[in-house]
């Protein structure tokens, strides 16, 4: 049962979490704060769904992951841009959905 009361546990904190930040909190980088929220809920979800495996190179592979994650959710929110990524991108119509579904597959392979 745990097994499924937790993601829908991180769902729902995390929608009461982006209520409160977007009814309460309000500064010049607000949006980007926001959406990186989102991006960190999406994580933590993905995480969520998947029961942790032992292996050799966990913390390797956590670190990339990990490295993988904060990358793309700076990009997202349009900190860090690169143009070869872009264009990469928009060549394959990369949308908002394809994000939030690449964070939650980041989680996923996080907690495995």
């Amino acid at each position: 049962m745990k097994k499924y009361l937790f993601p829908l546990l991180v769902i729902v904190l995390g929608t009461v979490a982006l209520m409160l930040f977007d009814q309460y909190i309000n500064f010049s980088w607000a949006d980007k704060g926001y959406y990186f929220l989102i991006t960190l809920v999406l994580f933590l979800l993905g995480a969520s769904m998947n029961s942790p495996k032992k292996t050799g190179l966990r913390g390797l592979k956590m670190f990339l992951v990990l490295g993988i994650y904060i990358a793309l959710a700076l990009y997202y929110v349009g900190i860090l841009r690169i143009a070869a990524l872009d264009e990469v991108l928009s060549k394959f119509q990369f949308t908002t959905v394809s994000f939030w579904m690449v964070f939650i597959y980041l989680g996923f392979i996080f907690a495995s």
